[in-house]
């Protein structure tokens, strides 16, 4: 008789082990805690097909004579126990959704591969919404523990199907995804290659977040557009109030443009009204008299506004038409 090298199972009651029955969405999740268990067990080979079922009976070299029941392999007595064992585990893990699809098979592996099958055939119908749920995820109002959570989960789930997703692209469209608030640490990554392993991703992300938090229970004033809409009210001044050095910075950069904006508007608009002015007054006193010129236009508003009137009327007129009119040069 051969002897026997099948294993029986030491702990049965896998309740304790798998807390998650398999449903028709979380195929992958209950394999994960399956397979730890028939590893422990050396049950693995059972439902993978490398250990098949042993003959029933023993071939007449194999007998003895000393008994008459050494005609039945004991070998697949063994095995035949701890199979049905296992038909019973695998069982008690499926919900009752699921449970219809594995009536009528009467080995462990005829279950396994009836359940590998349907979801994995199940998961290849969805394969084209997995990446797009991928591709367009966003963190929205989400932590960054859940949007990362949901990210990985997505990437798992085309994995159990074959269709793995590379770490630089799982990377990439986590960091597409962030948002406005995390555009500093996304410009800070993807200036400074290579990307990041996604756990290191989510060790950066967790402390940029944890900094975030930090910044605003430091910092109470509501945002830069509320201090400096505050700046032109009429009560009190609360400029001190702001310790935080970088709304600070934010309210000086906006000076600093406000200034340069006006120095623009000044040299694109009131210079070239200014020198509209002094050609229309040379012109008048290539023509006329210069003293009176300057007199009029210094001393009468409303010979002010005619020659403000006819630089607005006699430039355009020079410009379109190209009649010219002598300026005497400035001496």
């Amino acid at each position: 008789m051969a002897s026997s090298n099948v294993p029986t199972i030491s702990n049965p009651n896998i309740s304790h082990l798998v807390s998650i029955k398999l449903s028709d969405t979380n195929y992958l999740v209950w394999e994960s805690q399956v397979k730890p268990f028939l590893l422990g067990q050396n049950l693995r080979r059972f439902v993978d097909g490398s250990h098949p079922c042993p003959s029933p009976t023993l071939s007449p070299s194999d007998k003895s004579e000393s008994s008459t029941l050494l005609s039945v392999n004991l070998d697949y007595v063994t095995w035949f126990q701890t199979d049905q064992s296992l038909i019973s585990i695998l069982r008690v893990t499926l919900s009752e959704s699921v449970l219809p699809q594995v009536i009528g098979f009467s080995t462990s592996k005829e279950i396994w591969d009836c359940l590998q099958q349907n979801f994995s055939q199940q998961s290849l119908a969805n394969s084209a919404q997995l990446k797009f749920r991928l591709f367009s995820l966003t963190k929205g109002s989400k932590s960054i523990f859940e949007y990362l959570a949901q990210a990985k989960s997505l990437a798992d789930e085309l994995t159990a199907i074959q269709e793995p997703v590379s770490n630089s692209d799982l990377v990439t469209y986590v960091l597409r995804g962030l948002g406005l608030d995390y555009q500093m640490i996304v410009t800070a990554i993807l200036n400074f290659p290579p990307l990041p392993s996604f756990s290191n991703l989510r060790t950066r992300l967790l402390a940029f977040e944890g900094q975030q938090a930090l910044v605003a229970q430091m910092a109470p004033v509501a945002s830069p557009t509320t201090f400096v809409a505050a700046r032109f009210h009429r009560g009190p001044c609360h400029c001190a109030r702001v310790t935080n050095p970088l709304v600070l910075l934010v309210v000086c950069l906006q000076s600093v443009f406000s200034l340069a904006r006006a120095s623009i508007f000044i040299v694109l608009r009131v210079i070239p009204c200014l020198l509209k002015v002094f050609w229309v007054l040379h012109f008048l006193a290539s023509q006329f008299n210069v003293g009176i010129a300057i007199n009029l236009a210094m001393f009468k508003p409303s010979a002010l506004l005619l020659v403000l009137s006819l630089a607005c009327i006699l430039h355009p007129l020079q410009t379109r038409t190209g009649i010219w009119i002598p300026v005497p040069p400035i001496t």
